[in-house]
């Protein structure tokens, strides 16, 4: 079963921060990145049950090969991604927003 992939406006600014800093450092880094996070995403809406619970219902996939983390949530059929966050960020602040 696929479900539908919801991506919160602060999680895409999230991306959007991340892959800017990426393109300052290097323009194929970026492109490492995006690619990443896009199959990061990919393997969420496709089963998102397989990822362990961290914070009561907040369940999490790290991007390969980049220190980032995709917090999200199912609810029905849906996935809802809340957070994109660096590893050395506290892992339970996307709660604050």
């Amino acid at each position: 079963m696929k479900y539908n992939l919801i991506v919160r406006s602060l999680a895409e600014d999230d991306m959007t921060d991340a892959l800017n800093w990426y393109f300052k450092i290097d323009s194929t880094l970026a492109q490492e990145f995006l690619s990443q996070l896009d199959s990061a995403l990919n393997k969420i809406q496709s089963q998102p049950l397989h990822y362990q619970v961290r914070y009561k219902t907040i369940r999490w996939i790290r991007i390969k090969k980049f220190p980032f983390f995709i917090h999200f949530s199912i609810v029905g059929n849906h996935v809802f991604v809340h957070a994109v966050l660096h590893s050395s960020r506290n892992p339970s602040s996307w709660k604050d927003r």
